[in-house]
C-alpha cells in the first residue's frame, strides 16, 4: 500500500476516521505483520506482539460491545495507562459511532480533581479499560453518586468481532473530546471533528516529510493530546508502532533510547523538553542512524536539554525538531520543514520586556528561544496584537492565530 499515494485525499476528507481506518486496513496486503509492540518491563523485559489483523480484530470486538449497551453518539471515557487496549477502546468507539475521552488509571497521583472535573462536564455512561486498571477504576467510581458502565476490554472475547455493524459517518462528525490540562483553568472539552484529525494527520505526515516505511516508538501518555493522536495516527496507517509507558521512561530513560535505536527503519519519536535531558544524563549512547526525527513538543524546548542531548549521543542535529501544537488544531501547528534544524536564537531580555523581540549575540544581557519552525501546509497561521486583532510587524510579540480545516469547532458547553 502507497500511503504517500493516498495523502492527498486526507486533506478533502468525505469520511470518518473509523472509515478511514477500515479502508486502509482493508488495502492492507500483508494483514499477519507485526505492527504493534508493547514493552513490559518487571522482572523481565517482555514484548506483547500483534499482527495488523488481530489489532483490526481487537477494535472490531470492542466496537461490537459498545453497539450492544449504546447508541451511536454516546461518550466512552478511557480510563487506563498505555497499552494495546487503550488504542483498542479509542478506535473501537469510532469503529461504534461513539465519541471515545482519552483519560487516564485514577491510580495515577494529581488527576483527582480533574477527573471529577471532566466527569461532570461530559458525564459519559461508558467507561473502558483493561484488567491492570480496572480495579482502581471501579474503586473510583464506588465512591461516586453516579457509576458508568465499566468495560474491561481485554475480557471480551474475539468471538464479538463478527457482530461488528458499520456505522455512517461524515467527516464532520465530532471524533472525540480531548480535554485541556486544567492547570490554568477549569478543563474543557475540546470538540474535533473527524475531519480536523484526518487533515492534521496529512498535515504531520507532509511538514515531518516521513521517510516510509516508518517506525514509530513512543511512550507519551496516551491520554495527553501527543501522545494519543500519534498512537491513533501511526495504528490507523498501518506503520510499526513500539509503546511503553511514561514511568517505564522516566525509570529507565534507556529504554527508550535501546528501542529508538534498535530498528533498520526510519524511526520516529515524539517527547516533551525534559525527556532530552533526563536521557542524557541516565542513558548510554547508541547507533541513531535510522533515527530520522525526534519531535520536541508540549513544553518550550530549552538549549541546554537541546546541548546535553547533542553532547551524550552520537546523533546528527537535524533529528532534533522543536514543534508547536494545541488540543484546539487537533495536535501540530508548526515544525521544522526545512534543513537547518532545530533553530535557537538569543533575544534581548530588555527588548522582550517591551514587547519586541531583537536577535542579538549570546550575552548575559540574552535569552534564548528554539524556533519551533513553519506553519504546517494547508493551515493560516498569524501573529496578532489581540487588542487590535491585527497581525503585528515582525520582531514584535504578539498572540498565535491559526486557522484551517484541522482545527476544533469549540469546547463542549462553551
Amino acid at each position: 500500500m502507497d500511503l504517500k499515494a493516498q495523502m492527498g485525499q486526507f486533506l478533502a476528507p468525505e469520511f470518518s476516521l473509523a472509515q478511514l481506518a477500515e479502508r486502509l486496513y482493508q488495502a492492507e496486503t500483508d494483514p499477519d505483520r507485526v505492527v504493534m509492540r508493547q514493552w513490559i518491563y518487571g522482572e523481565e523485559e517482555t514484548c506483547r506482539e500483534l499482527s495488523r489483523a488481530q489489532v483490526n480484530k481487537r477494535i472490531k470486538v470492542v466496537a461490537a460491545r459498545l453497539q450492544q449497551v449504546a447508541d451511536p453518539g454516546t461518550r466512552v471515557a478511557i480510563l487506563a495507562g498505555n497499552s494495546p487496549e487503550y488504542v483498542f477502546g479509542f478506535l473501537g468507539a469510532l469503529y461504534a459511532g461513539m465519541v471515545p475521552i482519552p483519560l487516564y488509571d485514577p491510580n495515577e497521583p494529581g488527576h483527582a480533581d480533574h477527573l471529577e472535573a471532566v466527569f461532570g462536564d461530559c458525564e459519559p455512561p461508558i467507561v473502558v479499560t483493561n484488567r491492570v486498571s480496572a480495579a482502581a477504576v471501579r474503586k473510583y467510581f464506588s465512591a461516586q453518586r453516579e457509576r458508568p458502565r465499566i468495560i474491561s476490554l481485554d475480557a471480551l472475547p474475539d468471538s464479538l468481532a463478527g457482530s461488528w455493524t458499520p456505522v455512517e459517518g461524515s467527516a464532520e462528525d465530532i471524533a472525540f473530546l480531548q480535554y485541556t490540562s486544567g492547570s490554568t483553568r477549569t478543563p474543557a472539552g475540546v470538540e474535533l471533528t473527524n475531519r480536523a484529525i484526518i487533515t492534521n494527520v496529512a498535515q504531520i505526515f507532509q511538514a515531518l516529510q516521513l521517510q516510509m516505511p516508518a517506525r514509530i516508538v513512543s511512550w507519551l501518555p496516551m491520554h495527553h493530546d501527543m501522545g494519543i493522536i500519534l498512537a491513533v495516527f501511526v495504528t490507523i496507517l498501518g506503520l510499526d508502532f513500539e509503546m511503553m509507558t511514561p514511568r517505564d521512561f522516566i525509570q529507565h530513560p534507556d529504554r527508550w533510547i535501546r528501542r529508538l535505536t534498535a530498528g533498520e527503519q526510519a524511526t520516529y519519536s515524539a517527547i516533551p523538553n525534559f525527556a532530552l535531558e533526563l536521557a542524557a544524563r541516565h542513558a548510554k549512547d547508541a547507533d541513531f542512524s535510522h533515527v530520522a526525527g525526534i519531535i520536541i513538543g508540549s513544553e518550550p524546548v530549552t538549549e541546554a536539554a537541546v546541548d546535553s542531548f547533542l553532547n551524550a549521543f552520537s546523533v546528527d542535529r537535524s533529528v532534533l525538531r522543536p514543534s508547536y501544537g494545541l488540543a484546539e488544531a487537533a495536535l501540530i501547528v508548526s515544525t521544522p520543514q526545512t534543513d537547518k534544524r532545530p533553530v535557537i536564537s538569543h533575544f534581548n531580555r530588555a527588548e522582550l520586556a517591551a514587547g519586541r523581540a531583537i536577535i542579538e549575540d549570546k550575552s548575559d544581557a540574552t535569552v534564548a528561544y528554539a524556533s519551533n519552525g513553519q506553519c504546517v501546509p494547508h493551515q493560516h497561521l498569524a501573529i496578532v496584537d489581540p487588542e487590535t486583532r491585527a497581525e503585528v510587524k515582525d520582531g514584535v510579540i504578539g498572540e498565535i492565530w491559526v486557522h484551517g480545516p484541522n482545527m476544533a469547532t469549540g469546547y463542549l458547553n462553551r
